[in-house]
């Protein structure tokens, strides 16, 4: 089995290199499952999957989008538009041992996590030929930076496969997952993998961070793009800094992700309210944009994930991630975060403040979908 799992996935360069090792192995008789979200495919970059599929039988597409219950409400017709497919998953599993591999992080199959500029394809038509500059729509090149872990222990590697196997496979009508089968124990070596359907699961991804949050004693780190967090986590961090916890934000404030004003304007309100109380640095590798999400608790829990921090990413979106406790993993992850922060910037209270910034916080319905 090939299973992959994007939030994006473009008929670019890397998509034309990914799909022809895709047919390869599909060809051998593997089958090959992608699952992606349907609201921000493209028609070039649909025509393209759409014809791979065509061609290699053993090759199958599914496009994530959201479903209501019963009567559709007004909300749900912005939900269906707006919920997407976030996990990040590339799975290869064989029956030989020490073979099988788990590839995850946050980034996106396209140019843009591998580039930094865009190709010129205008020779091949049928790919996706980027414009310099055109960030706000769904056609954007940004340039990333991000953070991937790689799985090849058989057994950890199978665990993982379960829970990406059961959300391939969930519920048309509810959208829940399970049961999860790997015919192997859960208990790798401190690391866990989770999944979070925040419409199946009750939410539970925000309750678990913010016990996480809770538990430290010492310092919370969070690299995050985004920083708008749900109130209940909100509500931890302040927590955690009166009890003298150093609550330490490593954020990406400009973004040139589409609708990227709204998110700049929400990043650089909170980060002028609460640059007294957490220490928040922006890291901006440029021309390169940061895209890791993690958080570490006083240095023993690791958590990589693709959830951002901000209402989205707890309320709306399908996500996944690994958590380390005790393990190598952890240090590796803080020796990332050593080099980022070589060239941070620390904020200050009097950080410039988008001129949106509060109209925008206080549009409550537009502030719960990013």
């Amino acid at each position: 089995l090939v299973q992959i799992s994007f939030l994006h996935i473009r008929a670019d360069f890397v998509g034309y290199l990914t799909a022809r090792m895709l047919a390869h192995h599909a060809l051998r008789g593997t089958e090959v499952r992608i699952l992606i979200s349907d609201a921000l495919m493209l028609e070039e970059d649909r025509v393209f999957y759409d014809s791979l599929a065509a061609r290699y039988p053993n090759i199958q597409l599914q496009y994530f989008r959201w479903q209501n219950r019963g009567v559709p409400r007004p909300g749900d017709i912005v939900d269906r538009l707006h919920r997407v497919q976030h996990t990040r998953a590339f799975l290869t599993l064989t029956r030989e041992p020490g073979r099988s591999r788990y590839i995850f992080g946050g980034r996106n199959l396209h140019d843009g996590f591998f580039f930094s500029s865009p190709l010129d394809l205008h020779a091949w038509p049928f790919l996706h030929t980027y414009d310099e500059g055109g960030f706000q729509d769904l056609g954007f090149y940004s340039v990333y930076e991000d953070l991937e872990v790689e799985l090849s222990d058989d057994q950890a590697v199978r665990n993982v496969a379960a829970h990406h196997i059961a959300l391939w496979n969930r519920d048309a009508a509810t959208q829940t997952v399970g049961p999860m089968r790997s015919g192997a124990s859960d208990r790798v070596r401190g690391m866990r993998h989770y999944l979070s359907l925040p419409w199946a699961d009750g939410r539970d991804q925000i309750r678990w961070y913010a016990d996480a949050i809770d538990a430290a004693s010492e310092e919370v780190l969070i690299i995050t793009p985004y920083l708008n967090p749900p109130e209940q986590i909100q509500a931890a961090l302040l927590r955690a800094a009166a009890r003298g916890v150093t609550v330490r934000l490593i954020a990406r404030i400009e973004s040139t992700d589409p609708a990227g004003f709204i998110i700049t304007a929400l990043n650089r309100r909170y980060a002028a309210r609460h640059a007294d109380l957490f220490e928040i640095e922006e890291y901006f590798p440029r021309p390169r944009m940061m895209h890791t999400k993690a958080m570490v608790i006083d240095r023993r829990l690791a958590v990589m994930t693709s959830t951002n921090l901000d209402h989205r990413a707890y309320w709306h979106d399908t996500e996944n991630g690994l958590a380390f406790l005790d393990t190598p993993e952890v240090g590796a992850l803080l020796d990332v975060v050593a080099e980022y922060r070589k060239t941070t910037r620390r904020l200050t209270p009097d950080e410039p403040q988008h001129p949106l910034g509060e109209l925008l916080h206080g549009w409550g319905w537009l502030r719960s979908v990013f």
